[in-house]
């Protein structure tokens, strides 16, 4: 009986990756090299690429399937790893609209309309602002606060709320938004597996010795950045924080690249690795930098439909892909979380303060164990 199934890896050209890179390494794996195939839209002149041919035959039947695949390319220990947490480390526990919604709510007892409607808004507002003052109004000397307070004013103003009612609310709800949801742990939250990455990044550290690369965050956001970091607890892993509100140019793209390497006395571009899950203006300006990057982008894989700068950058699913990249080998075996527990067990029973019942008062309305029926 004749069977058989072949899989080779397909290359790009030899100056690199240009645009995305398809493939990330199967979960499954232990070691590089084992990979997940991903049926990504080819370019139309197919010159950039060779592809994955997965041939199946029998004595009566040849079936043959193109995929365009790419594996992860190890990058020898860098002199500054750097990454853009937003979409690789932290994300929104909700939608923006959502928190427009209910602080305004809670203050008000308006009735208002769908979360969606509110986050709609508040995209088209935030890329308006964008463009008329970017980088949080750094260049036109304008506080984070003032320029973040006009996006909000402005797009309650855009689902509706009247003007005097705005007026009314807007000294507690911009407050509470700015320096409470959107700075702590009420408005983000860590993904998937960045606490346990970058735990494995500061055992690889550590392990280099004098030899490891320094870890920084460089950022799209404003000077709250190392406050929020902190309050979802990894601050700590972070050499140094970089963001575009101190730092960023309109006419120098790279400008945030530059500062950290200034930060850490360095010269060398080729010796610094950025990863971020996003390209227009991070992934490309790093590439302009002259470092290398990594773009993080989970399924469904798709092909950019422009990349002006034609940057060359490697691409994982996941963060957790990154570590492949540097080497960094994953116990196989670890403890995956794969439900969130609550309730009963969202508490630490041998603590009846850390119940979410008990009021620390210590007199009536205090800890009381939950009764659990029996059969």
């Amino acid at each position: 009986m004749a069977r058989s199934v072949f899989a080779f890896i397909a290359l790009s050209t030899a100056d690199g990756f240009i645009g995305v890179s398809p493939l990330v390494r199967s979960r499954g794996a232990s070691k590089l090299g084992a990979f997940d195939p991903v049926g990504d839209e080819l370019p139309k002149d197919g010159s950039d690429f060779k592809i994955l041919e997965r041939a199946t035959s029998s004595s009566s039947l040849v079936k043959s399937t193109k995929m365009l695949v790419r594996a992860p390319e190890p990058i020898p220990t860098p002199a500054l790893l750097t990454i853009d947490p937003v979409g690789t480390l932290i994300q929104h526990r909700e939608p923006m609209g959502m928190f427009f919604r209910e602080v305004l709510f809670d203050y008000s007892g308006l009735r208002l309309p769908r979360p969606d409607i509110f986050h709609d808004a508040y995209k088209m507002v935030y890329a308006e602002k964008c463009e008329e003052m970017p980088f949080f109004g750094k260049e036109a000397e304008v506080s984070s606060a003032e320029w973040w307070r006009d996006v909000v004013t402005r797009t309650y103003l855009e689902v509706g709320v009247p003007d005097d009612l705005l007026e009314e609310y807007m000294p507690e709800v911009f407050p509470e938004l700015h320096e409470k949801v959107f700075t702590g742990a009420e408005g983000w939250e860590l993904t998937k597996d960045a606490d346990f990455v970058l735990g494995e990044i500061a055992s690889w550290q550590e392990s280099l010795g004098p030899k490891a690369p320094k870890l920084a965050c460089v950022s799209d956001f404003d000077e709250r950045l190392p406050l929020l970091l902190e309050g979802l607890g990894i601050r700590h892993y972070f050499d140094a924080v970089v963001t575009s509100k101190e730092s960023a140019s309109f006419e120098d793209p790279a400008a945030p690249f530059d500062a950290a390497l200034t930060k850490f006395a360095l010269t060398d571009a080729k010796g610094a690795v950025h990863v971020s899950a996003k390209i227009e203006g991070d992934i490309d300006a790093a590439c302009a930098a002259g470092w290398q990057a990594v773009f993080v982008k989970g399924p469904p894989f798709s092909i950019p439909e422009a990349n002006p700068t034609a940057a060359v950058y490697q691409r994982v699913g996941d963060i957790l892909r990154f570590l492949d990249i540097l080497g960094i080998e994953v116990d196989p075996y670890r403890p995956i979380e794969t439900t969130r527990l609550v309730g009963i067990y969202d508490w630490d029973h041998d603590d009846p303060g850390d119940y979410q019942g008990y009021d620390g008062s210590g007199g009536g309305g205090g800890w009381e164990a939950p009764t659990i029926k029996g059969n």
